[in-house]
């Protein structure tokens, strides 16, 4: 396992590097689990451990962490150590493997620490626990999550999520740099000229492949819940994160016309400089495709920025997006390891849920505004 940096393990400007190490708040029980999750999968002699490995049947980078995350769950329940999953290559496509000394699973070699302190090499597969097929509908993961996190005596499904997601995207050195980075563009923290995080709301606008007409509607109806939201709890800045420069542009632009409506002061709003971002989401085309043809010797790594931004939205006093989103349920849940209860809001008014719900979005949009 890679040598942490020991000044990474502490806050800079109040702002954390990761998330896995925030504080429980003397919640006993919380601890108790974390200790034995992280214990579970650093077992004294890999050698003599159980070992075991999991197939996820998702590619994309959030919805394979979150089947990472149930894999993760069924193997601490079986009492193995998870050394592999078959969500090697997600985000593959958004790294820049120049800057990485492996050629495969660049997600864990280079990004994020190890699934485990144990590999495959080191001992056999558990007879009594052969590779398994980890789903994320809500019928196989339900009586899991809910078992597990009545059994420790936390408090609900999304508190045990927080603490999975949170081990799975316990960061590499290099993400911990740009996640204090990135808070220093943005002036985010508790240093002189920084507004700090817990009065920061996090917006995020996700287009992903599924580019169409609807999305200035979606952009319209978040543009309101976030003046709404950020007026009632009284927040100082709006974190705007978005895979579209165009859905940018808009939220700018429509909250600007709502301020002039009713003739008030706009919460300022900060985004990632747009020229360290390649938007993945103004168009019908895959990521993947996306990023290798804007790609060049100067940009930026994305996969770099996107897990840094993903901490450091965590970390906002309360977040704006879609639950229907992978990206917006993990954040959710990275939100809940970092204080509870997470405050996050839904346009369509949606809640979170510990799988993938089969149904569609809540008949009731916020304030009707898509259609």
């Amino acid at each position: 396992m890679e040598k942490q940096e020991p000044a990474l393990h502490h806050a800079v400007c109040g702002v954390l590097s990761a998330v896995h190490d925030a504080p429980t708040l003397l919640d006993k029980q919380r601890q108790r689990f974390r200790d034995a999750l992280r214990a579970s999968q650093h077992p004294a002699n890999c050698a003599l451990a159980r070992l075991c490995r999991c197939r996820v049947l998702h590619s994309q980078l959030f919805s394979a962490l979150h089947g990472e995350a149930i894999c993760l769950l069924v193997a601490f329940e079986r009492g193995c150590t998870l050394v592999a999953t078959s969500a090697s290559a997600a985000g593959d496509a958004l790294a820049k493997p120049e800057t990485c000394n492996s050629s495969t699973d660049l997600l864990r070699n280079c990004y994020l620490q190890p699934l485990s302190a144990c590999t495959a090499e080191d001992g056999v597969y558990s007879a009594a626990t052969p590779e398994f097929t980890a789903r994320q509908a809500l019928d196989y993961t339900w009586p899991i999550v809910t078992s597990v996190a009545r059994m420790w005596g936390l408090h609900g499904p999304l508190m045990l999520y927080g603490e999975l997601m949170a081990h799975l995207l316990r960061p590499r050195p290099r993400v911990r740099r740009r996640v204090l980075a990135l808070a220093q563009d943005l002036r985010l923290g508790d240093c002189d000229g920084r507004i700090p995080l817990d009065r920061t709301l996090a917006v995020h606008v996700r287009l992903g492949d599924k580019a169409s007409t609807r999305h200035r509607a979606l952009v319209n109806a978040t543009a309101a819940l976030a003046r709404h939201t950020s007026r009632t709890l009284g927040m100082e800045v709006i974190h705007f994160a978005s895979d579209s420069l165009r859905a940018r542009a808009e939220f700018g632009a429509r909250m600007r016309e709502l301020d002039e409506r009713e003739r008030s002061s706009g919460v300022p709003i900060v985004s990632v400089p747009a020229a360290q971002q390649i938007f993945t989401g103004d168009d019908n085309a895959r990521a993947a495709s996306t990023v290798q043809h804007k790609r060049n010797d100067s940009s930026s790594d994305q996969l770099e920025l996107l897990l840094a931004e993903a901490v450091l939205v965590a970390q906002a006093g309360a977040l704006v997006g879609v639950q229907v989103s992978n990206v917006d349920r993990a954040l959710t849940e990275l939100m809940g390891a970092v204080r509870w209860p997470p405050l996050t809001f839904d346009v369509f008014n949606d809640q979170w849920v510990p799988g993938a719900a089969v149904e569609g979005h809540n008949s009731n949009a916020w304030q009707g505004l898509i259609k």
